[in-house]
């Protein structure tokens, strides 16, 4: 079967990118999509913070994700739920404040929503408090040190490569669209030469 444009159904279906090839395409762009919504999320001033215990459930569950945004001191208020360095050093804490003690100062009273007594120790509320603002479930072992950051590198090293894969065969397409044949038809004449 030919068709005008000189190229036969079969050729025409054989350039066309399959489902699977649209599909990781489509993957590749959500995972490039998602970098850089998150890069642009950290530098307007967001964290990301991964729940591993079960002190906050049912609020937060393990494996949720905390987005979190830089608060003044003096904007915290009780029912609030900040991330804050425990005594010994654990990093990010999410609790929520149940009392505060106002001064130049500020300092939180904290308590795990699963917990039945306070926080031993007083947060000193300095310098800009990480306060949570949204949580998505289960989106939080994507960024847990070592297993996720493994995680985003191997999918954007995939998402890349289908990307690089993908651009390679539509530039490969396009160069075989300038060299295929012109239509086919009859020729115009051409003038006997004198």
């Amino acid at each position: 079967m030919v068709s005008f444009t000189g190229h036969s159904a079969a050729d025409v279906r054989a350039d066309e990118p399959g489902l699977a090839s649209r599909m990781w395409m489509g993957f590749a762009v959500a995972l490039l999509l998602l970098g850089f919504g998150l890069v642009g999320l950290r530098l307007a001033g967001f964290q990301f913070i991964s729940v591993r215990g079960n002190s906050m459930e049912p609020t937060f569950s393990p494996g949720a994700l905390l987005i979190a945004r830089s608060a003044a001191p003096a904007s915290v208020q009780a029912g609030d739920i900040i991330a804050f360095s425990g005594v010994a050093g654990e990093p990010n804490i999410v609790h929520r404040v149940v009392a505060l003690r106002s001064g130049s100062t500020p300092v939180a009273t904290t308590m795990g929503d699963n917990n039945p007594v306070t926080d031993p120790y007083p947060v000193v509320l300095r310098g800009a408090v990480p306060r949570v603002i949204w949580s998505v479930p289960q989106l939080g072992w994507w960024f847990t040190p070592g297993v996720g950051r493994h995680l985003l590198v191997v999918s954007s090293l995939l998402a890349a490569l289908v990307a690089v894969r993908q651009i390679g065969r539509l530039i490969a397409e396009r160069g075989l669209l300038r060299r295929s044949p012109g239509p086919i038809g009859p020729k115009a004449a051409t003038p006997a030469p004198l």
